[in-house]
């Protein structure tokens, strides 16, 4: 693959890329005679063909200006723009004239792949991959869907017919042993859990060093919603049905309550002298352990039955239940 960036402005540098273009297209074939070619730059009196390669060699060029990009419609097998020269607010005027231009040169414009260099950072302050994970996904199906970026993946198809008409080759040689490399027996998990987490854990630690204060703000923000019920209109984060809205909003309310009757019975319990350090320290066991990988926080429901024991004290001393026997915790 010929990968051709322009960076210069200037018309030699235009006239240089353009007729370097078409050296390679026509050295690039098995065609009898030789290459002539005059003018200013490259010029070339009967330079042989080939030897013909043992596929096609594509040329793909970063072009950003309006007649690079018209010479990309017209000779280029691919364009590989770079966000941090072409954001995507412009791809779609870009996109055009690469198209507009295959068509004048009797090409069609999918015969162009699109293809885009990206950088971002998963604590951005919101921009373009500026975000935690969810924004990048939304962000780049959108380019994938609007813009033609790897459409090629977005529209194969392959009918059920055709698969139904192709028998299935039997793997011979290197296939067999690859088959066998992915039997059940090595997938069991006192073999491929350990190695998961030792990877996990290391990714986590570091994350830990490099920013304990985003470390620490993520635990308690996990703290919080360990009680917290919190409802979203967006349909990729909660489920959304008729009357979502004020189900959310009412399981949110139950939930403040929840967590105010879970502090208050902390508070009662260390105030009576109840040995209350230990389930305190299993239930921030959870936020603190999920807040570096950011697991699912369905596993807070193991810590559920303590929420429960701290909410029973506070609901007691709320209704006049007495102080109990502090060398006898959680019973009166």
């Amino acid at each position: 693959m010929w990968v051709i960036a322009t960076r210069r402005k200037t018309c030699i540098e235009y006239d240089r890329l353009s007729k370097g273009t078409v050296i390679i297209l026509a050295l690039d074939t098995t065609t009898r005679g030789g290459v002539r070619l005059a003018g200013r730059h490259y010029p070339i009196d009967g330079a042989k063909r080939g030897p013909a390669p043992a596929h096609h060699i594509d040329i793909w060029i970063g072009a950003y200006k309006p007649r690079m990009l018209r010479l990309t419609g017209r000779v280029a097998d691919g364009w590989l723009p770079s966000a941090g020269y072409l954001g995507p607010e412009a791809l779609a005027e870009a996109n055009l004239i690469i198209d507009e231009a295959a068509e004048a040169a009797g090409r069609v414009p999918t015969d162009v792949r699109r293809l885009y260099n990206i950088s971002g950072s998963f604590t951005g302050s919101g921009d373009f991959l500026q975000g935690p994970p969810r924004q990048w996904v939304e962000e780049l199906t959108e380019l994938a869907i609007t813009e033609g970026i790897a459409s090629t993946l977005m529209t194969s198809r392959i009918s059920l017919r055709t698969l139904e008409a192709t028998p299935p080759e039997r793997p011979t040689g290197v296939e067999v042993c690859t088959q066998v490399g992915d039997v059940a027996i090595n997938q069991v998990f006192y073999r491929k859990e350990p190695h998961m987490m030792q990877r996990f854990s290391a990714l986590a630690l570091d994350n830990i060093r490099r920013d304990p204060a985003g470390f620490l703000l993520a635990s308690a923000y996990r703290v919080v919603r360990l009680f917290m019920i919190e409802g979203t209109s967006d349909r990729f984060t909660a489920q959304q049905f008729s009357g979502s809205r004020r189900i959310y909003a009412a399981a949110t309310g139950v939930s403040i309550v929840y967590l105010a009757l879970f502090a208050a019975g902390a508070f009662v319990g260390w105030r009576r002298g109840y040995q209350v350090g230990l389930a305190l320290l299993l239930i921030a066991y959870i936020p603190a352990t999920l807040a570096p990988v950011l697991t699912n926080m369905r596993y807070t429901i193991t810590v559920q039955p303590l929420m429960f024991m701290f909410m029973a004290i506070a609901i007691a001393a709320a209704v006049g239940v007495g102080r109990a026997d502090a060398s006898q915790p959680f019973e009166r």
